[in-house]
């Protein structure tokens, strides 16, 4: 993808990362039981709309609070209450920007110590010249 374009894109998802934060965390139920819940629909009326039994729901319930199901489940569920998923990919800290900025630094840092261990190999490490060389560069 072009530079241009990539950015352009780093920054659109990072404008949803934002929305994403403001998120309350998943409720300990997990989101099938407390939207089911909250909509006044029993496991039995959500099973008749996907023609499922009650007991196909508590599952879905299960593991989606086990982090076990999957998205086509949580689609097909969350379709039958009358929902849409949203799910979204976020950060651990900062922004999408920052995270894909992490190869480039990775890989200066890499540059600048294969640079030390070079100069380290071509002079005498014992001397003082390349002792004050290798302190000044960070070693």
């Amino acid at each position: 993808m072009k530079r241009e374009f990539r950015q352009l894109r780093l920054s659109q998802l990072d404008r949803n990362v934002k929305l994403a934060r403001s998120l309350p965390p998943r409720p300990s139920g997990g989101w099938l039981a407390s939207a089911r819940e909250a909509l006044g629909l029993s496991q039995r009326q959500v099973a008749k709309k996907m023609r499922v039994s009650g007991q196909a729901i508590q599952q879905f319930e299960h593991a989606e609070a086990e982090d076990r199901i999957t998205l086509r489940a949580l689609l097909r569920v969350a379709g039958a209450m009358g929902c849409d998923l949203v799910y979204v990919i976020v950060p651990r800290a900062g922004s999408l920007a920052d995270l894909a900025e992490e190869p480039t630094r990775a890989r200066l840092a890499m540059s600048k110590a294969s640079s030390i261990q070079w100069r380290s190999k071509t002079r005498n490490p014992k001397t003082p010249t390349n002792w004050l060389r290798m302190k000044h560069c960070g070693a």
